[in-house]
């Protein structure tokens, strides 16, 4: 009888072991059934991600050519109108008294 109890324990344990490998052996397959099914999006969200990173490159080009916000011609032209503007008040400050 106690050999039963050893051979029955033993088959339990092999079933077990036999369930536990088929268990892993079918997650395995859905990994792959997953990541293939997956490849055509991937790869076009990575052509997307390639499309973007080029418009950003060009953009921080385009950027830097631009140079700093405002001309330079503007900014002189301003600078004497406000000048002026300013001059002017403070000469009629004296006069006005």
């Amino acid at each position: 009888m106690n050999s039963d109890f050893e051979m029955s324990g033993r088959l339990g344990i092999e079933a077990i072991d036999r369930a536990v490998a088929l268990a892993e052996e079918c997650c395995n397959y859905e990994c792959q059934r997953i990541e293939l099914s997956n490849q055509p999006r991937i790869a076009a969200i990575r052509a997307e991600v390639s499309i973007h990173a080029e418009e950003v490159t060009d953009l921080e080009a385009r950027l830097r050519a631009a140079g700093r916000r405002g001309d330079d011609r503007v900014r002189k032209i301003k600078l004497l109108y406000y000048g002026g503007v300013a001059l002017i008040l403070v000469v009629a400050s004296f006069f006005f008294r």
